[in-house]
């Protein structure tokens, strides 16, 4: 199963490249650890990260590949999936009011 990890732009693209790091507007940095190449231009592309079986996927609006990327930076704002069980909602809860006190503690 997907795990939706970030949906952002960028704000330069200059395709995918092995080595590169995106920063993304909503603060997260993904470096390209694919072996693929793509060259392309652009500014404000669209581009979602997705977790499935412990790789993350970076897909870009306007090509139907998905790219392996490493995080850098996680999202400031990670969606986080709504837990089944009652355990599951409370360790929810923890995990999201340490995620905000870790934030306003950053600089």
């Amino acid at each position: 199963m997907q795990q939706l990890i970030s949906r952002s732009y960028t704000n330069d693209w200059i395709g995918i490249q092995y080595g590169v790091v995106y920063q993304l507007d909503d603060g997260s940095k993904w470096k390209i650890i694919d072996s693929r190449c793509r060259i392309g231009n652009g500014f404000r592309k669209k581009v979602t990260v997705t977790k499935c079986g412990g790789k993350y996927r970076l897909a870009v609006e306007g090509d139907r590949k998905k790219y392996e990327v490493v995080p850098m930076v996680l999202p400031r704002c990670a969606p986080v999936p709504e837990p089944k069980s009652l355990q599951g909602k409370l360790m929810a809860c923890l995990l999201a009011d340490l995620q905000l006190q870790t934030q306003k503690q950053l600089p």
